[in-house]
């Protein structure tokens, strides 16, 4: 699956309210399986620098995100195929996105064993900015900043792998 390929510096960049957000049309090749037109959000800064960073983590991580929801729909079509594939997408979508929002990814049951109060309390707040008004958090943003998606065991035969090289 081809990934975006960011063609000027300053693509799905907006600069409002003296904040840079992110915004993006979801590409056609997605339309089946994301209802929404645009994607937007508020990278939470000023500076021109961080922004990008936060852009290219986050169109990663959206290319990921679809792709897994595009093969999860063409393997459900098919009755089978390959849910490890789906499993690694979500999970690549997951850690590129916290670390758009600047955390490391870490599973809950790492979180909950490891990480201090105040890192937990941050995560929540980090979640609670992307919250629209009157609304519950989105399930991609809740994953990455509350560790919902497990890294999947790697089962893959070796012509599943020769199979996906050619991919």
């Amino acid at each position: 699956m081809r990934m975006t390929v960011i063609k000027h510096p300053d693509q799905f960049l907006i600069f409002r309210h003296n904040r840079w957000n992110y915004h993006r049309r979801v590409p056609g090749r997605f339309a089946a399986v994301d209802s929404r037109r645009f994607v937007r959000m508020s990278l939470g800064t000023d500076s021109l620098d961080v922004a990008r960073m936060r852009r290219d983590a986050l169109v990663q991580a959206d290319d990921e995100y679809w792709t897994s929801l595009l093969i999860a729909t063409v393997e459900g079509a098919r009755q089978g195929g390959t849910s490890w594939q789906v499993a690694e997408k979500r999970y690549l979508a997951a850690s590129t996105r916290a670390m758009a929002y600047g955390f490391k990814y870490s599973p809950a049951a790492t979180l909950t064993e490891n990480a201090d109060t105040e890192e937990i309390v941050e995560r929540a707040k980090a979640l609670k900015s992307t919250t629209q008004k009157g609304g519950t958090p989105r399930k991609r943003d809740v994953e990455a900043l509350l560790g919902g998606v497990e890294r999947p065991k790697d089962k893959t035969k070796v012509s599943q792998a020769f199979q996906m090289y050619l991919e």
